[in-house]
């Protein structure tokens, strides 16, 4: 089970998207190509909504929705900095290795057997540090965090990517789509945290 603050922040996001109960805690149990598909599809899905929501222009959300996700000046994550709802790089350096994930799964059907560790595995040092800075929201010019040791933190990421893809993920969407004014930083904290095992609480409380 998730620590008691992922879970809610799940459920939350569930509630306001209208995705069935447990949805997103039951995404960690899929299979890693199956894992992918599904969080990039959600988050693609969710920022579509927002966009949309934003501009009081529902109507708006078809058009979105056939938008890519990142890449381009036309895309989602372009329209979102610009509306103010990516604030941060490591916000869209999230997406951006997301996007790189699936499309690695999805665009060969030789990668039925894709595993999230293999793929970080397969990445040369010099790209896998940024990937693993790109799905822990850390962004890429930080040299420390006070209270955490950015090498461990990095270390488990690459030990577990799946937990912590999923664990921002949920963040970023809360942050987007919910907009919950999380400090960038304390995200950081919580999400070492969870990989950690440890009990997280609600730090918005």
């Amino acid at each position: 089970m998730p620590p008691d603050f992922l879970a809610s922040l799940a459920s939350g996001i569930e509630t306001e998207l209208g995705l069935p109960t447990g949805f997103l805690t039951a995404l960690r149990e899929d299979d890693d190509w199956s894992f992918v598909i599904k969080m990039h599809a959600f988050l693609d899905a969710a920022l579509a909504h927002r966009l949309a929501m934003t501009l009081e222009r529902p109507e708006l959300e078809e058009v979105f929705a056939r938008l890519s996700l990142s890449g381009g000046r036309t895309s989602k994550v372009a329209f979102a900095r610009a509306l103010g709802l990516l604030s941060e790089r490591s916000h869209t350096g999230y997406l951006e290795g997301l996007a790189q994930l699936r499309n690695t799964a999805a665009h060969d059907v030789r990668q039925v057997n894709f595993t999230i560790p293999g793929f970080v595995s397969s990445l040369t040092p010099k790209k896998r540090g940024p990937f693993l800075r790109s799905i822990t929201l850390i962004p890429q010019d930080v040299t420390e965090i006070e209270g955490v040791d950015l090498a461990e933190a990095l270390a488990g990421a690459e030990q577990d990517p799946k937990d912590a893809i999923w664990s921002a993920g949920l963040f970023l969407a809360g942050q987007i789509y919910l907009q919950k004014a999380f400090f960038p930083m304390l995200i950081i904290w919580i999400l070492f945290a969870s990989l950690a095992g440890g009990k997280v609480e609600d730090p918005t409380t």
